[in-house]
């Protein structure tokens, strides 16, 4: 099932990106501190992670720091994918950004 960017925890890191956790324990990195930490009309603000689990914050901090100097993108092909999984990510197709209308009444908080 894939996993919203509804995150438990969201540290914020450098570059505007942040170590994020998500519903099953695992951490990405995102553009944004997710749904629970930004007003409704400031949506986009919440910004996605990439379809990468680390299994500890260290290792999304460390993906952070050593990143690419792209621009962020969650594109499956992207530098910063491709960066994370080097940086000893697993990809994980749950964490994929689904494409389409949100449905925004599940948000909690």
């Amino acid at each position: 099932m894939p996993l919203r960017n509804d995150y438990i925890q969201a540290v914020p890191i450098e570059r505007g990106l942040f170590a994020v956790q998500l519903s099953d324990s695992g951490w990405s990195v995102a553009d944004g501190p997710g749904i629970q930490m930004v007003s409704m009309s400031n949506l986009p603000a919440a910004g996605f992670h990439v379809p990468v689990r680390f299994d500890s914050r260290e290792q999304a901090e460390r993906a952070i720091i050593t990143g690419p100097h792209e621009d962020f993108s969650t594109s499956r092909g992207s530098a910063w994918v491709k960066h994370c999984l080097s940086a000893g990510g697993a990809y994980e197709a749950d964490y994929e950004q689904r494409r389409g209308p949100s449905d925004l009444s599940q948000r909690s908080g």
